[in-house]
């Protein structure tokens, strides 16, 4: 599946509206955009029960600009993983590495290259979504049995949870082998639980 057809939300960022409606024209035929023109609604719409996957983020702005609202993004627990790019008019090396410094993962200038916009957008959600696959993979090998691979107790809590959440018809079979301590207390752990394991799949 493409990085295009996993529907991504682009927050875009400007008080100037002929910027905001270059860059969503641009950017609607392949996400789902948000506008907001002042870093006051900006920082409510990532508060918000949908939030961005993304932003755009320009920094002139009256009454709070670009870098305090990147400040506020990856201060926040909630924000912090939600990358920022500057799209701005700012072109000072010293303009680039406060942003940089501050958390953002790109540096736009104006006035924009299409092309060039289009590209890092990609690139940068296509590495945010392999960064969320790597740490939702990381989280189940840590849940998993070593021996079995099967899901452990915290993946099995969190879909018990969910189907009663939801009102979802299941089957919740529990099973255990009497005594059993005696056998991992000469055989070890491990061996105990393959052997569990075997005897639940006979």
């Amino acid at each position: 599946m493409s990085i295009l057809e996993k529907n991504f939300k682009v927050l875009i960022v400007d008080d100037e509206r002929a910027n905001l409606n270059i860059l969503i024209e641009l950017l609607k035929p392949q996400y789902k955009i948000m506008a907001a023109n002042s870093g006051q609604k900006a920082l409510k719409a990532l508060k918000g029960p949908s939030p961005p996957d993304l932003v755009l983020l320009d920094i002139m702005m009256p009454g709070m600009d670009g870098y305090e609202v990147c400040r506020q993004i990856k201060s926040n627990d909630a924000t912090c993983d939600i990358p920022v790019i500057f799209v701005t008019a700012m072109s000072e090396v010293s303009d680039e590495t406060k942003g940089f410094k501050l958390g953002a993962v790109d540096y736009i200038t104006k006035p924009i290259s299409p092309a060039v916009v289009q590209a890092r957008v990609e690139t940068h959600l296509g590495f945010q979504y392999a960064l969320k696959e790597v740490k939702r993979l990381y989280s189940l090998a840590l849940d998993s049995n070593p021996m079995t691979g099967l899901p452990g107790n915290n993946s099995l809590t969190k879909r018990i949870k969910q189907a009663l959440k939801q009102k979802e018809a299941v089957c919740v079979i529990y099973s255990d082998l009497d005594n059993f301590k005696a056998f991992n207390d000469k055989y070890g752990f491990a061996l105990g639980e393959l052997y569990s394991f075997c005897q639940s799949t006979r």
